[in-house]
């Protein structure tokens, strides 16, 4: 039996909420690039939608 208070349960949890909110398959795309406070990286996305520094609500 799980305990549903232990960190690794409430990081599922979290993890499970967090997949429900977006649609598509996640990637990430190193072949385009973002400026994250000066430096270049890789953009996250989510189907076509990149999400870096997209603070909007799903």
């Amino acid at each position: 039996m799980s305990n549903p208070f232990s960190l690794s349960s409430k990081v599922e949890r979290l993890s499970a909420e967090f997949l429900r909110r977006f649609d598509g398959t996640f990637s990430i795309d190193q072949t385009e690039l973002a400026d994250m406070a000066g430096r270049m990286a890789p953009t996250v996305k989510c189907g076509q939608r990149v999400l870096n520094l997209d603070f909007s609500i799903p």
